[in-house]
């Protein structure tokens, strides 16, 4: 990505065209108007979290909304290649997880599916309040792509639901350790899926069999589950890069 000036950045969820006047939402006006204080004329960026970066300007600020215009589109292309996508249980320590997030968006995850699996702990789940956190993270790291959360009841569901990706790992050190992640690294859509303390159930093991997906490790380290997400992202990028 091309230096970038030090200007707020906004999310739009919708196309960004050039010369076209746009408002903001009414959390993004608030923030603008409220927080940040901005005044009309002056540059911003706006990401749609689908690859195009806009430098705008603000044309009107109103009660009612915060217009702006796009003045210069910038398509970016992904990162890596190909498109990387986790899979982790959604933690207990609700900050690890908005931690978490926040570092998949900044590194380059196109995909985090949240999968219940049968050690997880059980609590209300608010899927809502986690994009904000990464559309936060989206603002901050001034990134095109936005990363895409999906939450999955079960296992069960979140294999059926990824049958069509043409890499699928599984990280478990169930009887012994199998190849490091690293030796699986390809250029091709890729899934990495991280279990719970305690790891997955045998059960949950063999449906992953079934579903082809190929089991690593992540080392001898013992790893929390948020620190061996990123830590397996970080892997895939330095390895392609």
């Amino acid at each position: 990505m091309l230096a970038l000036h030090d200007y707020p950045c906004f999310y739009f969820n919708g196309a960004l065209k050039l010369n076209e006047f746009l408002p903001l939402s009414e959390t993004e006006a608030h923030h603008a108007q409220h927080v940040l204080r901005l005044e009309v004329g002056q540059e911003i960026y706006v990401s749609n979290g689908v690859g195009i970066l806009a430098l705008s300007t603000i044309q009107e600020l109103s009660k009612k909304q915060v217009l702006f215009r796009v003045v210069e589109v910038t398509i970016h292309e992904p990162e890596c290649p190909f498109t990387i996508e986790l899979a982790i249980p959604p933690l207990k320590n609700k900050d690890r997880l908005n931690w978490l997030i926040e570092k998949a968006v900044e590194v380059g995850c196109r995909k985090l599916h949240l999968v219940k699996t049968a050690r997880s702990v059980s609590h209300k789940f608010n899927l809502e309040k986690f994009e904000k956190t990464a559309i936060s993270a989206l603002k901050q790291s001034r990134k095109a792509w936005f990363t895409e959360l999906i939450y999955h009841d079960s296992v069960e569901d979140f294999i059926k639901a990824t049958a069509s990706v043409s890499l699928k790992l599984v990280a478990s050190y169930v009887d012994e350790y199998p190849p490091h992640l690293k030796s699986f690294v390809q250029n091709r859509p890729t899934i990495l899926a991280i279990g719970p303390e305690g790891d997955f159930t045998s059960d949950e093991l063999s449906l992953f069999k079934k579903g082809e997906f190929e089991q690593c490790s992540l080392g001898k380290e013992r790893l929390r589950a948020e620190t061996a997400a990123i830590y397996g992202l970080i892997c895939f990028h330095s390895i392609i890069a």
